[in-house]
């Protein structure tokens, strides 16, 4: 009567590690899957805010093109310094690099009504080296209403 008893608990091992060993399986994918998410989220977040501060570094020079054009005697917006049009609307594309010299990204600068009484000042930031889900761009717009007597331009941050 015991051998019966042990005869037929036999396999029963075996089929409690199967279902152990499936329900870790599932745990592990979905733990897995988790922390692959999150961490493309932080990268896509990460890569966000550089793409922010690239749009502010653009205008930031724009601004200061802007203004070395009536402190140096008209000579802004130049082509050696990198500058392309006429007409009032100017760009230039900064490529920006970090400490090891890899490209980060790139820094569109476009600035309008050159002259004018309303300057516009564009600047477009997209960071090139998004790990996950390819390039990021954000864009920032300056337009300047009011101007100093001397014609200079400066940024006013709520």
């Amino acid at each position: 009567m015991l051998r019966h008893r042990f005869q037929s608990q036999r396999g029963s091992l075996i089929t409690a590690a199967a279902v152990a060993s499936a329900i870790l399986a599932i745990i592990t994918t979905g733990l897995l899957t988790y922390m692959t998410n999150e961490a493309r989220l932080n990268y896509r977040s990460h890569y966000w805010n550089q793409s922010l501060h690239l749009a502010e570094a653009a205008v930031e020079a724009g601004v200061a093109e802007y203004n070395f054009q009536y402190t140096a005697g008209g000579s802004g917006f130049q082509g050696s310094r990198g500058w392309s049009g006429s007409s009032g609307t100017y760009t230039k594309t900064i490529t920006i690099t970090n400490g090891l010299n890899r490209v980060v990204g790139s820094a569109l600068i476009t600035v309008s009504n050159v002259g004018g009484a309303n300057p516009q000042i564009d600047g477009v930031g997209t960071v090139t080296t998004a790990t996950f889900g390819g390039n990021v761009a954000r864009s920032e717009e300056h337009t300047s209403e009011l101007q100093s007597p001397d014609h200079l331009v400066c940024r006013l941050l709520l």
